[in-house]
């Protein structure tokens, strides 16, 4: 059994962007959180380039540390913590990074600060960049894209480590520095990814073209019919902040616009970081993509994870592979279904439902005339009579918040003795008729057989 000697530091850990708050309080500039919007599960970030009144930014408030520190740090040391991570805010200290004198009221902050620490005998582990860079930079110098930046970094790292050197011991230079790769504007104020450049419509052969940058917050189908009228536009392309999901977007755009393609770009050296991390994000663009464009791609990769991800959204996506060294090649394995649809009888198992779904609502006519047995839950169709029901499963796209239940309408006599959300084995015909339920024509099932059934191992199909 092994023991801690008694100088080991227990502890806990925050950043002055989580919870100080007081944005703009004693000369404080504004740093990169300053301008990020709240988010959840079901809608991301924004990134503004100028504070909107009626928009939620949590850094502004949080949980006003700035004001409370001394009866937080004190709730801190009475549960026996003896060190507490927390950071510096670069712009209290230099309000733009780039003045040559700093900010004193700012080092007044932190000297109470880590006094306050010293009170209470907790030692002081301080991050000196934790996603704090001074906005100011990101505007005049797309953040730490420009060597310019390491100067302002040293001079703001010689003051604190002059102006503290008798009360922090241990320092941190970058908080989670590989974000920048993941999370580039948070990370590193990076607005445009190495090697972007501006679109200059001038070198566009055809001379009826026009660019307009908008504030996302403020568009409107009012707003984009506008602006057609006003440029007597025959065809927009539109490119969407990754950010920003496509599926709320659409609701922004008029009635009368249709869509014409929708092609996903990606950076290969990110993308499978986003889909591990921002799924939602990464399957609302590839769930109506034409074409994945993934480029950066190191020749002689595997590009089967690319592959999986984007077929299990999308099985009628093409993929596009551009490699650093200037090739290019669209992907060519086959998508075989783990089911044989030859067969008299085509088997789902469960854990091919949610394939299967995609697969027969995508393309019925490949179905029409073939017999299918899957496992399912009973669910009711509303203005239906008896003698019909949707047997299907609950379905997870990419996280909880869009799980749905995906069924398909089914012919049976009995029907009205099923209950619902039970569990049955459903053998059907499939033939392809319109059917309300899909607005259209889809695939309708006549059933030749419905027993009772276990529950599937996974209440919850997933791709």
């Amino acid at each position: 059994m092994s023991v801690f000697r008694d100088d080991f530091l227990w502890g806990g850990a925050c950043a002055a962007n989580q919870f100080e708050g007081a944005w703009d309080v004693d000369g404080k500039g504004p740093s990169v959180p300053d301008m990020c919007t709240n988010g959840s599960h079901t809608s991301p970030k924004w990134v503004t380039t100028h504070i909107h009144p009626d928009r939620l930014y949590p850094s502004h408030e949080a949980i006003d540390f700035y004001h409370h520190y001394e009866e937080d740090i004190a709730l801190f040391a009475e549960m026996g913590f003896k060190t507490f991570r927390t950071s510096i805010n670069w712009t209290r200290i230099f309000p733009t990074g780039m003045e040559s004198e700093p900010n004193e009221k700012g080092l007044e902050f932190y000297d109470r600060v880590f006094d306050c620490c010293k009170k209470h005998g907790i030692e002081p582990l301080v991050t000196i960049s934790h996603y704090e860079l001074p906005y100011a930079l990101v505007e005049r110098y797309n953040g730490w894209a420009s060597r310019e930046l390491i100067d302002f970094y040293m001079n703001y790292c010689k003051t604190i480590f002059e102006r503290y050197k008798d009360k922090v011991k241990y320092w941190l230079t970058f908080n989670e520095i590989n974000m920048i790769l993941h999370l580039p504007f948070m990370g590193a104020g990076l607005v445009f990814e190495e090697g972007e450049e501006e679109y200059d419509v001038s070198t566009y052969p055809h001379k009826e073209v026009y660019e307009q940058v908008l504030d996302y917050d403020e568009l409107s189908p009012e707003m984009l019919t506008g602006l057609q009228k006003k440029y007597n536009a025959e065809r927009v392309v539109v490119e969407l902040n990754g950010m920003h999901l496509a599926s709320d977007f659409y609701l922004k755009t008029p009635d009368h616009w249709k869509i014409a393609q929708e092609v996903m770009f990606a950076d290969a050296t990110t993308f499978l970081s986003y889909n591990a991390n921002m799924r939602q994000l990464v399957v609302d663009k590839l769930a109506g993509a034409e074409m994945l464009v993934l480029n950066r791609m190191t020749p002689g990769a595997d590009v089967t994870p690319y592959h999986k991800i984007a077929r299990a959204v999308n099985r009628r996506i093409e993929i596009l592979y551009e490699y650093t060294d200037g090739s290019t090649h669209y992907d060519n394995i086959e998508d075989p279904l783990p089911f044989d649809l030859n067969a008299p009888v085509v088997e789902v198992k469960d854990e091919d439902y949610a394939l299967f779904y995609r697969d027969i609502t995508e393309e019925p006519k490949k179905y029409a005339g073939k017999t299918v047995k899957f496992k399912g839950q009973v669910a009711r169709l509303r203005r239906e009579k008896d003698g019909m029901f949707a047997p299907g499963r609950f379905v997870m796209t990419c996280c909880e918040a869009d799980i749905t239940f995906m069924g398909l309408p089914c012919r049976f006599a009995g029907a009205s003795g099923l209950a619902a959300r039970s569990w049955v084995w459903v053998t059907a015909t499939v033939e392809v008729k319109y059917h309300s339920l899909y607005k259209g024509v889809g695939p309708i099932l006549t059933a030749v057989n419905v027993q009772p059934a276990e529950p599937a191992e996974q209440s919850v199909a997933t791709f």
